[in-house]
């Protein structure tokens, strides 16, 4: 399921993006490709009603919140909705895709080609892509050219571009990776190469703007996309493979080292000066830098709010920060305010790292390889109580979870709205 992909796109910028969701009244016609484009004219659209991606039989629909189907179960393989559209695939070989390495595994396709329905389920976008991402300030990033998935599900090879909301190619597919449009600016990456997950290594990154030009030319190592008018980005460093294990047949995860990470404006000029060892994207007016192995955080004139104190630390999100802090028993994890002071600590083993409405997905590894999940509200109580299964954060009130490689849904009481299925 896609979902899951759109996460990895959004990741690969964050380990340099996590599972699906999707509905209407009307079934996509059997020759999807034959279905009409929407007017290139069209209004914007109607009031967005939320859509969750579902597999019957070997087919995806869509369910709304209360677990209804409301476009019937045509495709081989879907993507959630968002802002009223919904990528969807046809064709395609049945295969396996990862979550976290190969601890969750799920039923998905390989080598369909991918389009776009609305919320009635008619197709929008022709089906003819490698790939298409969902939409982001009306805006979708697209693969043409991919001759494989890599074992996140990620495309492999290919040109990246991008749509609109009608499928009008407004960016030719043309680099090596395109991520979505954010404050009218998208990261693009020029010379790069992908590891065996699909992450960008090597190569430059730059920003298009809506119209495809390259309105902050590529000289940047690793960036974050544009947020709140500013982006985090990188320059110099060398991209280094590490085995995690002693079999060197198997591809090493790779990390950015010796790198320096700064701050800029739209305009592509540093607001803060690259000086930092990491940093991570702007979020509600903080950013977490990374500052002789410790992490704190400044706003976006540089002045340091929050001093280096924690061994990680993650970005604002509902007025809330994750870090974690090195205790003489392991590692603790807490949620902090805007003035650095802990609000509540994480039950002692287990971690948390971000709040999204009003819930952030709780974990606990009860082996290496066996995780379990569950969520608590803003309290630090648990909600919902650690289960096996991997669960997604909260998205329009519905949680994507796992159960024995069968994906399904719960809400927030913790009750199945669909019961995990194939």
């Amino acid at each position: 399921m896609k979902f899951v992909q759109t996460i990895v796109l959004m990741m690969l910028l964050t380990l340099p993006l996590a599972p699906a969701g999707a509905e209407g009244p009307t079934t996509a016609p059997a020759d999807a490709n034959a279905a009409a484009t929407v007017d290139a004219n069209a209004a914007a659209p109607k009031e967005e009603v939320h859509l969750f991606a579902v597999k019957v039989n070997g087919k995806y629909g869509f369910i709304n919140n209360k677990g209804e189907i409301i476009i019937q179960p045509t495709f081989d393989d879907a993507a959630c909705f968002a802002e009223g559209l919904a990528s969807v695939s046809v064709g395609g070989t049945p295969a396996k895709r990862n979550i976290r390495g190969t601890l969750f595994k799920y039923d998905a396709t390989i080598g369909g080609k991918w389009g776009v329905i609305d919320q009635e389920g008619q197709i929008v976008v022709p089906l003819h892509f490698e790939w298409v991402s969902m939409f982001h300030d009306g805006y979708a990033s697209v693969n043409a050219g991919a001759k494989g998935m890599s074992k996140n599900g990620f495309p492999l090879g290919g040109k990246w571009g991008a749509i609109d909301r009608d499928g009008n190619m407004i960016i030719k597919p043309q680099f090596n990776l395109q991520l979505y449009f954010n404050d009218g600016l998208s990261a693009v990456n020029i010379g790069g190469r992908q590891d065996e997950t699909g992450r960008i290594i090597d190569g430059l990154w730059g920003y298009v703007d809506t119209h495809g030009k390259m309105a902050i030319e590529p000289r940047f190592t690793h960036v974050y996309p544009f947020k709140e008018g500013f982006a985090a980005v990188a320059v110099g460093g060398t991209w280094v493979g590490v085995h995690d294990d002693a079999d060197e047949q198997n591809e090493p995860s790779y990390s950015l080292e010796g790198a320096k990470y700064g701050l800029i404006d739209a305009n592509g000029d540093f607001v803060v000066e690259p000086s930092y060892e990491h940093m991570f994207g702007p979020s509600e007016g903080l950013v977490a830098v990374k500052v002789k192995g410790k992490w704190g955080y400044i706003d976006y004139s540089g002045k340091m709010v929050i001093r280096p104190r924690f061994i990680w630390a993650s970005i604002f999100n509902e007025g809330l920060a994750g870090v974690c802090i090195k205790k003489r028993s392991g590692h603790q994890f807490s949620f902090i305010g805007k003035a650095g002071k802990v609000k509540f600590h994480v039950p002692e083993g287990m971690r948390a790292i971000y709040f999204k409405e009003g819930l952030a997905r709780l974990e606990e590894w009860t082996t290496e390889d066996e995780i379990k999940t569950g969520f608590i509200d803003k309290t630090g109580k648990i909600v919902i109580p650690l289960k096996d299964w991997y669960a997604a954060s909260f998205r329009n009130g519905l949680s994507w979870v796992i159960v024995g490689g069968k994906p399904g849904y719960i809400d927030k009481t913790g009750e199945y709205v669909w019961p995990p299925s194939e």
